[in-house]
């Protein structure tokens, strides 16, 4: 995402960025468990309504192709993003980087 600058809904984004930790978590842990990347959500145990997530290959110089992931919830005309490590929020075009802990 390009454009990060200050965010009115900041305290919102970070509220939603909280809740969607224990997918991360849960995501992370399927891949210290299996070596891979879930290919969805459902492969998880618990079901997680409203998020979306998405894997993508990206080419890294020192070692070949690096699968990551994506995961995004949205609501009203803004949202959450998580790449990892980091989560950002934001609407039209305004991002932010949220302190998440």
């Amino acid at each position: 995402m390009t454009g990060l600058s200050g965010c009115g809904r900041k305290d919102e984004y970070k509220a939603q960025a909280k809740l969607g930790q224990p997918i991360v978590r849960a995501i992370e842990d399927y891949h210290t468990q299996t070596g891979s990347y879930p290919t969805s959500l459902d492969a998880l145990p618990q079901k997680y309504s409203g998020w979306t997530y998405e894997t993508y290959t990206y080419k890294n110089s020192t070692n070949g192709a690096e699968i990551s992931y994506t995961l995004r919830y949205r609501f009203g005309k803004g949202g959450v993003e998580y790449e990892p490590n980091r989560w950002i929020g934001g609407d039209k075009g305004h991002y932010v980087l949220l302190d998440v802990r």
